[in-house]
């Protein structure tokens, strides 16, 4: 029996994510200060 590990489990559900129209994308593609950023980075009271 194969072994489950976190690697093997986030390959599937990015590709199930995948397969229903959603864009993967890396951590340092939407880190602050990038483009792509998924944030704005500024100053919080």
């Amino acid at each position: 029996m194969a072994h489950l590990n976190e690697s093997i489990i986030e390959q599937a559900a990015l590709a199930w994510l995948e397969s229903r129209g959603y864009h993967i994308m890396s951590g340092l593609e939407i880190a602050p200060g990038e483009p792509a950023a998924a944030r704005i980075v500024g100053r919080y009271l």
